[in-house]
């Protein structure tokens, strides 16, 4: 055998060595990249990833924590997955999908103007194919059963946990030192108080830190001359929820007024993908925002967005003819609310829209009827205008539910009746701007 023979068979033999193993090398396993929000990535996506792996077929998860960090492995017959949850701030979930280091964002809050601005090219992130509202979460503002007091401002609470105000006269309760309780900075709870009611404004220095909600509960219920923030419907036995108003009515701390997002201390805990979201991505967040994903969602302990009805009565000082049209009616725990230039309605109201007619398909639904009561942002000097918008906007989300085969027995605008905010901005147009969903 010649040796130029030998050499090319011994070269051929290395290819065919190399060829045999690269095919042998396991496939590189799909990924699929969260980052974001400290509260959701610390025990309800986990528990949703988990749950979604199973529902799409994946067996055997193990997990791998480091740090912020936390990575789950899975598999099934046409190859792994391999999920990773970092937790490092609503603020790392914009920047990382602006830079196409996540393909999904978890969020605690709505994004800036500037994150919109600085991740445009991750496409629209407050368009409903890009933003899931997967769960609510609130603060109850205790107090002692003995206060006299029923409810308070936002901007009084931001005084009274500034330490600005620190006498309970000058809230309009009984002359005496206020002393407030809370969860230790850091925790997310106070992140939250902040958000919601501080804004900006720093947490006064004396304010007794706990390391519990019960702990917190029994000091209230302790002292009459205290108050505290805890999540809202925790157990606090010995204590009752103040009120809270925008400058409007106050609204009680009750579930369907959160539900709802009547009640000012609520926020939205979202997922957002970019616009070229991966499919596995697509479709953790579509199973998050699923009936599975909310059972997910409860269990966890945060608020769902899954409908529900409330034997609800009308308030007594609604308009006459609001509370005949609701006589024998129940509150659906959900109101449309309306959105940005990317849609009438904002993502949540597109997605209960389908979470509407989902439940409405439901045996015990068929035979019901839908009523809606819209509402709009008052306009004093034009109050008629306001009525025509309110008017407007029924008659759209009516259509779209007719259209899917709903029976939508009345429809009514009432303008600017019954406000939830005085003020002019945004947020208070946001939240006066709603078509509460009744059901008979």
């Amino acid at each position: 055998m010649s040796s130029r023979f030998v050499s090319l068979a011994l070269g051929l033999t290395a290819v065919f060595a190399f060829a045999s193993n690269a095919l042998a090398q396991p496939a590189e396993p799909e990924r699929v990249r969260i980052h974001g929000s400290h509260v959701l990535g610390a025990r309800v996506v986990p528990s949703l990833v988990e749950a979604w792996l199973v529902e799409a077929g994946y067996s055997g998860a193990t997990k791998r924590r480091s740090e912020d960090r936390l990575q789950i492995f899975a598999s099934r017959e046409d190859g792994d997955v391999v999920v990773e949850i970092v937790s490092s701030g609503s603020a790392s979930a914009f920047a990382d999908l602006a830079q196409s280091e996540a393909e999904v964002g978890m969020a605690a809050r709505a994004p800036t103007a500037k994150e919109l601005d600085d991740a445009w090219l991750a496409g629209r992130l407050q368009s409903p194919d890009q933003e899931f509202v997967i769960a609510l979460q609130g603060l109850a503002i205790l107090v002692h059963p003995e206060n006299p007091l029923a409810s308070l401002s936002r901007s009084q609470l931001r005084d009274v946990f500034s330490g600005r105000i620190r006498d309970w006269g000058k809230v309009g309760g009984r002359p005496g030192p206020i002393r407030v309780h809370g969860r230790a900075a850091g925790s997310g709870l106070h992140q939250m108080l902040e958000q919601l009611v501080l804004a900006g404004a720093p947490m006064a220095a004396d304010v007794v830190a706990h390391a519990n909600t019960a702990a917190v509960a029994r000091a209230v219920a302790g002292d009459p001359r205290s108050i505290a923030f805890a999540p809202l419907l925790a157990p606090a036995d010995g204590t009752r929820s103040l009120a809270i108003s925008d400058g409007a009515g106050a609204v009680e701390a009750t579930r369907l007024n959160a539900m709802t997002e009547d009640y000012p201390l609520v926020r939205r805990l979202n997922l957002h993908g970019g616009q070229q979201m991966s499919a596995l991505g697509r479709s953790f967040a579509l199973y998050a925002a699923s009936p599975a994903g909310q059972r997910v969602v409860q269990q966890a302990g945060y608020l769902s967005v899954t409908p529900a009805v409330d034997p609800a009565m009308p308030d007594s000082d609604v308009p006459g003819d609001y509370a005949q049209m609701l006589a024998g009616a129940g509150r659906l725990q959900t109101n449309f609310r309306f959105g940005n230039e990317y849609t009438l309605l904002d993502s949540r109201g597109v997605q209960d829209l389908q979470r509407l007619v989902d439940f409405m398909a439901l045996p015990a639904n068929r035979d019901r009827e839908v009523m809606l009561m819209a509402f709009t942002q008052p306009e004093t000097q034009d109050p008629a205008r306001a009525l025509f918008h309110s008017h407007d906007r029924v008659d759209f989300v009516a259509e779209l539910l007719q259209d899917a085969g709903i029976n939508v027995s009345r429809r009514r605008g009432f303008g600017g009746a019954q406000p939830l905010a005085s003020g002019k901005s945004e947020r208070d147009q946001f939240r006066n701007e709603r078509i509460e969903v009744w059901v008979r």
